[in-house]
């Protein structure tokens, strides 16, 4: 089953009535809405989208998840969030949010999009899972990367524009994997 649930402007309180396990896909959204219940009971979720700009911490996530989105936001995302994906395959996570240094993606990671949230510094944690296979970075303030982005085996996609990279870091991004800028 597949549930949509976008609140009214000034509704901040979410309908947990609505959440049964049988959901598959599960969107969000919420302008107002500052608080999430526990998803972890969403056992058959694999799909889950949050758009809530004024969220301020990121709640218990179903454990089965292989996609998601999380556009807005007033909290770090950390990685006592994720040990439990096992299954998590795409992460998007954009809209001016916060990426903890230590921030440890599980290892079946493919499709990673942190574009637009001001980021200045990635950790190298970030990319210790070799599958990751497109990686988005734009609208960042990013001026290098770390070592181990270069040596990212499967990366065939990756992303880097609107970020006021270095003059090394572009030769280098070109002579590795071949990107004009």
């Amino acid at each position: 089953m597949n549930l949509r649930i976008k609140l009214r402007k000034n509704q901040n309180t979410f309908p947990t009535e609505k959440l049964t396990e049988d959901l598959r896909v599960l969107e969000i959204l919420g302008e107002s809405l500052e608080e999430l219940p526990s998803l972890e009971k969403l056992t058959h979720c694999k799909n889950l989208f949050i758009n809530c700009p004024q969220l301020r911490s990121l709640p218990a996530l179903p454990p089965h998840v292989e996609i998601l989105k999380i556009r807005g936001g007033q909290f770090e995302v950390v990685s006592s969030s994720f040990s439990k994906l096992e299954a998590l395959h795409t992460f998007f996570f954009n809209e001016g949010n916060k990426v903890s240094e230590e921030l440890t993606l599980p290892q079946g990671v493919r499709v990673l999009d942190l574009s637009n949230n001001k980021i200045s510094c990635l950790s190298s944690y970030l990319f210790k899972t070799q599958s990751l296979q497109r990686l988005t970075l734009d609208r960042n303030n990013l001026q290098t990367l770390p070592e181990e982005i270069y040596n990212l085996k499967n990366l065939n996609h990756l992303s880097l524009d609107y970020n006021p990279l270095s003059q090394e870091t572009i030769q280098r991004l070109n002579k590795t994997f071949g990107v004009w800028f």
